[in-house]
């Protein structure tokens, strides 16, 4: 158990006791709770919420392999309705940036299928998985508070390096 916890049960062990009343004890209560608000127990780079969050815009990429379109403006809309957020700006350049790369490495396979099937179809498998792969792994170091820069992505909007 930690210290809040702690002071916590003694203060309730003290009210059962009769030593405090109640008014004494919600006032006890309420400076413990706000003694521990500011403390170092707290995540440092984002709330689990935040985290979330991005995760989610991470792997809502997945779309696109199944949905194109909606797999790019998803993320997109996304990061343009949360823009004014410094980390989700930032996941949403990534990740603008990777889904292009990505519709271009998708459409020169195909056009490579065309003219090339065997090698062309190796092409299309290849690009598909490792964008799933790469978008789970974007996700999960999103969710630790990282951000994730993908391997092989074109630069097509400028972001901020961190």
């Amino acid at each position: 158990m930690n210290e809040e916890q702690e002071e916590f049960k003694k203060l309730r062990s003290l009210k059962e006791k009769g030593v405090l009343t109640d008014k004494e004890f919600e006032l006890e209560k309420q400076k413990l709770f706000e003694a521990h608000k500011d403390d170092d127990s707290k995540p440092t780079y984002l709330s689990f919420s935040d985290k979330d969050f991005l995760m989610y815009m991470h792997l809502s990429c997945i779309i696109g392999v199944f949905f194109p379109v909606i797999g790019f403006l998803v993320p997109y809309v996304i990061w343009k309705n949360n823009q004014e957020h410094e980390e989700t700006n930032k996941h949403g350049v990534v990740l603008f940036n990777w889904c292009a790369s990505f519709f271009i490495y998708a459409l020169s396979s195909v056009f490579t299928c065309i003219i090339l099937f065997e090698l062309g179809l190796f092409l299309i498998v290849l690009v598909t998985s490792s964008f799933i792969g790469f978008c789970v792994y974007g996700g999960i170091q999103a969710n630790m508070g990282v951000l994730y820069h993908y391997p092989f992505t074109f630069t097509f909007i400028e972001g901020d390096k961190n």
